[in-house]
């Protein structure tokens, strides 16, 4: 079983992926704040993997809620740089394609899922990336392509 944070604001997709990876220890977050919370306030046991959706909501400094759409990527560029959370594995899930978030995405993340995925390849991703337990170094992560998710 392994501790997955999971940054995502969609209920409906929440929910499946409460189903989908019920076996194991998941821990929420519905928006960027909530999500930086939980990675700056983890203590003893780090996350093994983490599931970031790309566009998340975000509040500005008047306190408006706004979907941002990197801000999936500025929780995994958090994750990726500091030392005590380098080491967590990272997928993003984008619907996005242009080709600024694409390689900002590629650079941020160990595997992507492009939506809509199937529950089957989200759970092969998760279970190749936790065999293997390799961040990616600099490399292309691994990748759907946008059209024809199996």
């Amino acid at each position: 079983m392994a501790k997955i944070l999971v940054v995502e604001d969609d209920p409906p997709t929440i929910r499946l992926l409460k189903l989908v990876l019920g076996s194991h220890e998941l821990i929420l977050a519905a928006s960027f704040e909530e999500a930086m919370t939980k990675i700056d306030g983890f203590s003893v046991k780090p996350f093994d993997l983490a599931i970031i959706d790309c566009t998340l909501a975000k509040t500005d400094p008047r306190g408006v809620v706004h979907n941002v759409s990197d801000a999936g990527i500025q929780v995994a560029e958090r994750l990726s740089s500091h030392p005590e959370t380098a080491h967590i594995l990272i997928i993003i899930a984008t619907g996005l394609d242009d080709e600024n978030t694409s390689r900002r995405i590629r650079e941020a993340s160990d595997a992507i899922l492009y939506k809509p995925y199937k529950p089957k390849k989200l759970i092969e991703t998760i279970e190749r990336l936790l065999e293997t337990g390799t961040k990616r170094t600099g490399g292309n992560p691994s990748q759907d392509t946008p059209q024809g998710i199996d």
